[in-house]
């Protein structure tokens, strides 16, 4: 692919990263909901995940996510979201700042004016396992054995260059963008899928693959390699409800995909433009051809 469209990328990307201002209020927030907790004998450690933690997180819309780690087993995943939520009133009440929610998929919120604010996610020891893995929740909210350290190192080691980030980073913000009910982890699970396959050399033709590949294969599981046993799956959503609902604008985004790079190698910088705005909204930028050395 010629400059022009991964400059765009390259910027919109840029304008999608967390400011210093957010990223410092969120860690300001952690740190409190780290002191208030450290009180309860309820709770072992937390332990920091998410887009945050792996360098994929998305300006005003990604929460800082954090594994609350309890002690004893795994029990109902309701049981431990209250237990959760039991271990933080001395937290919340009197913030000025915060408050106590619950989001649509039941994981226990400390919302923050000006940032996305801070999910607490309930977590156990797997003390059966060697190393440092824990049971947490999926995207059903069954219990899954999960190491939290092998993602970013993974993400380190193949990522030399940016690329694979800034492929997560996108599939967030539409994922957000086009209010899809999907897992980040799922989505950065697909996207390292497809870099161990093949180097990235192109973004617009990175995207438009794993949408054709979501579209037709339904968002089905896919392999975890950073999990205990490497082949544990992935759900997508919560539900196969949930699944059907997305089925409608991954078609979408994998058509809107396919029609940009068909204009791109037309030479149609106007079309595909109009493609991607349609995929990640009117802030995308304009597209540029690329100099006459690069032709």
């Amino acid at each position: 692919m010629a400059d022009g469209i991964d400059e765009a990328f390259g910027a919109f990307e840029q304008s999608l990263r967390p400011t210093a201002g957010e990223q410092d209020a969120l860690l300001a927030l952690r740190e409190r909901a780290a002191t208030a907790l450290a009180t309860e004998s309820k709770v072992l450690r937390l332990v920091d995940t998410g887009a945050h933690a792996h360098g994929t997180a998305v300006r005003s819309v990604s929460r800082f996510d954090v594994f609350v780690v309890l002690r004893g087993k795994p029990k109902s995943f309701a049981r431990a979201v209250e237990t959760v939520r039991g271990a933080v009133p001395s937290f919340v009440m009197g913030e000025t700042v915060g408050q106590l929610g619950t989001s649509p998929d039941a994981d226990v919120l400390v919302e923050q004016h000006g940032s996305p604010g801070l999910r607490l996610i309930p977590a156990f020891e797997a003390p059966e396992e060697a190393g440092d893995v824990l049971w947490v929740p999926d995207a059903a909210h069954r219990w899954v054995r999960h190491r939290p350290a092998a993602r970013p190192v993974l993400l380190s080691r193949i990522d030399d260059d940016g690329m694979l980030r800034r492929l997560i980073r996108l599939l967030i913000a539409w994922k957000h963008g086009q209010g899809i009910a999907a897992s980040s982890y799922y989505l950065e699970t697909a996207a390292i899928l497809q870099a161990l396959q093949q180097r990235s050399f192109s973004t617009l033709w990175d995207l438009c693959w794993l949408w054709e590949r979501f579209a037709v294969d339904s968002l089905v599981n896919l392999p975890d390699i950073t999990s205990p046993s490497q082949t544990q799956m992935v759900r997508a959503c919560g539900s196969l409800a949930r699944v059907i609902e997305a089925q409608f604008p991954i078609d979408r985004a994998a058509s809107s995909a396919r029609r940009a790079v068909n204009a791109y190698m037309d030479g149609d910088l106007e079309t595909c433009a109009a493609a991607l705005r349609a995929l990640f909204g009117d802030a995308f930028p304009e597209l540029t051809a690329p100099p006459a050395s690069a032709l």
